[in-house]
């Protein structure tokens, strides 16, 4: 692991907190100088991300025709809106994507399920954001969502 020093400088200057850990002979180093302790940042994980890892999703829940809620195994719950409104996605809560490779990614295009086997509409992916809650706790905000909005309609 390398370290500049300009990181170091900068971390001092805006006071952030960092955890601090011995180096052991063991750890190999490359620095100017030899160190005695080797600074470490804590950085919170991402709350976005392009890609989702494919044998991690557990499952998915269609919100309306821009939003997807994806479950991975561990548990977290990311949402991904799509670029733009994707026709029948709402209605028929169901999709089909082709993966090229281990990962799904904000590049990739899904496929509407349509009744009878008719072809549906192909929709791009967006980034995936990471979210508070569980699956069941979300599809439950989202129906509620959907009824307050139907019934300000009427």
């Amino acid at each position: 692991m390398i370290i500049s020093w300009a990181v170091i400088a900068a971390l001092a200057a805006t006071q952030t907190p960092v955890t601090q850990t011995p180096v052991t002979q063991t750890a190999a180093i490359e620095a100017p100088v030899v160190m005695e302790t080797l600074v470490v940042v804590e950085t919170p994980a991402s709350n976005t991300r392009d890609c989702l890892t494919t044998h991690t999703l557990r499952s998915t829940a269609v919100l309306d025709d821009q939003t997807i809620l994806f479950q991975l195994r561990d548990g977290s719950v990311w949402k991904n809106t799509l670029d733009f409104s994707c026709p029948s996605l709402g209605f028929n809560e169901a999709f089909s994507y082709e993966s090229h490779g281990s990962q799904l990614c904000d590049l990739d295009i899904i496929k509407v399920f349509e009744p009878f086997g008719n072809s549906g509409a192909s929709c791009g992916l967006g980034k995936f954001e990471r979210q508070k809650g569980t699956m069941r706790e979300l599809r439950a905000a989202a129906r509620e969502h959907k009824r307050l909005a139907r019934a300000k309609r009427q």
